[in-house]
């Protein structure tokens, strides 16, 4: 678990996140973008702890690298 923390919901959102959602934007149309963004903003908020404008939430990440042997 760690603690992400942020100027605000909406810099969490888009190009700026991690590779996961760097790859599910890069696969979806202009106007799908913002639809998808929009529902990230409402996620990060409804989890936000922080009560002045920034943003304060406890997340799980794990990244898995698979090698050939």
């Amino acid at each position: 678990m760690t603690t992400v923390r942020a100027r605000g919901e909406s810099s969490c959102c888009g190009r700026a996140t991690g590779r996961p959602a760097k790859a599910a934007f890069a696969a979806l149309a202009e106007h799908r973008r913002e639809a998808m963004r929009e529902d990230m903003i409402g996620v990060w908020e409804a989890h936000n702890r922080a009560d002045d404008g920034t943003l304060v939430v406890d997340a799980d990440y794990l990244e898995a690298v698979v090698r050939p042997l």
